[in-house]
C-alpha cells in the first residue's frame, strides 16, 4: 500500500481537468483518459470495502481480551491486507 496522504476530491478534479483540458490542446483520445479514471475510482472502491471490512472486524475484536483471540486476529487482518495486493 501507499503510504503517500490521500489526495482531496478537489485535487484528483484539478488534475483530472489539467488533463482533460491538456488532451484537447494535444488532440488526444479523452476517451482513454476517462477509462484510466474510471479504473482508478473502480481500484479505490475496492479498497474503500477492504478498508470498512477491517473497520468493522477490528470494532468486533476491541471486545475481546484473550491472548487465545490474538492470533485469530492476526489471521484475519492479514487476509484483509492480502486482498489490497
Amino acid at each position: 500500500m501507499n503510504s503517500q496522504k490521500p489526495m482531496t476530491e478537489e485535487e484528483i478534479k484539478k488534475i483530472a481537468n489539467d488533463i482533460f483540458n491538456e488532451s484537447i490542446m494535444n488532440n488526444l483520445d479523452s476517451s482513454i483518459i476517462f477509462k484510466y479514471i474510471k479504473g482508478l475510482e473502480k481500484e479505490n472502491q475496492k479498497y474503500k470495502e477492504v478498508i470498512d471490512n477491517a473497520i468493522v472486524k477490528l470494532e468486533r475484536y476491541s471486545n475481546i481480551v484473550s491472548e487465545a483471540s490474538a492470533y485469530g486476529i492476526c489471521v484475519d487482518l492479514l487476509h484483509l491486507l492480502k486482498e489490497v495486493e
